[in-house]
């Protein structure tokens, strides 16, 4: 009798059926992962938005999120940076026809009082978010309210010494307060904190130019700063339009440090042979 066998798949087949199907299931399964993570609301993608200067989405985004209360003071803070941003955005829109119209407060839009809304909310559940504290007292600043964010800085370095951001304020604060040698402290602490950031330096020649009227100070603080900011920029051009007012008009100021962002000569000056 002629026995017919019956032949199944390999064992190498099988194997390479498995591993086919294992590494397409990974496949879907990471796709799966991707799209869920693409489109579910994200508090760090709220934050990117808002970098992005794409408030709206960022809103929509925040108003989404489902956050455990852990991660509220974050959410609140976030929410309120975002709706002073569009405070800005309305006063450059409008060209700051709305700032300074009510005397008890400057930033009276409801954008600001969002901003606020949500600041003290984040506060009120964690009253060390250092961050909160920072815009809160921005927002204090702009509508006039001195003493108030005067306290708010002052709780930010309680919090973080090093944090240059708050010495910056602060140096403006006291500027508009007219306390001057408190801003000079503030400012040289921020620059001493930050030396290669542009900003700090900035802020001492402006000081030293409008403030302490001390026009060789100012001159050497314009010179740093045109040295470190390498951005063609509308404040680079007025700092180094102030600057070069400031020599011409006081002809005996002599700036000690190198002057990098003037534009070398292409050819040496000669004299003329005779």
């Amino acid at each position: 009798m002629n026995m017919h066998r019956s032949r199944g798949l390999s064992t190498i087949a099988v194997i390479t059926i498995g591993v086919i199907t294992a590494f397409f299931s990974l496949v879907s399964l990471l796709t799966i992962r991707h799209l869920m993570l693409q489109w579910s609301p994200k508090l760090s993608q709220a934050e990117k938005q808002f970098k992005q200067r794409k408030y709206d989405a960022a809103l929509d985004r925040l108003n989404r999120l489902d956050l455990n209360e852990s991660r509220k003071p974050d959410a609140y803070t976030l929410l309120g940076k975002i709706w002073l941003a569009k405070a800005w955005k309305h006063l450059d829109e409008t060209r700051w026809r709305d700032y300074g119209k009510n005397e008890n407060d400057w930033l009276d839009l409801q954008q600001a009082a969002k901003s606020m809304k949500y600041l003290q909310r984040a506060l009120k559940l964690n009253s060390s978010h250092l961050e909160a504290h920072y815009y809160l007292g921005i927002v204090y600043m702009e509508k006039g309210w001195y003493s108030k964010a005067e306290a708010e800085f002052i709780s930010v370095l309680n919090l973080k010494p090093d944090f240059y951001k708050a010495y910056h304020n602060l140096g403006a604060l006291y500027t508009r307060m007219d306390r001057l040698e408190d801003a000079e402290t503030a400012l040289r602490k921020a620059y001493a904190l930050a030396p290669d950031n542009p900003s700090a330096a900035k802020n001492m020649a402006v000081y030293f130019r409008y403030h302490a009227k001390l026009p060789d100070s100012a001159a050497a603080w314009a010179n740093r700063y045109l040295n470190l900011n390498h951005q063609k920029d509308i404040e680079r051009a007025l700092i180094k339009r102030d600057l070069l007012e400031l020599l011409d008009r006081y002809p005996e100021i002599t700036l000690h440090e190198k002057q990098t962002w003037r534009k070398k000569k292409r050819f040496e000056d000669r004299d003329l042979e005779r």
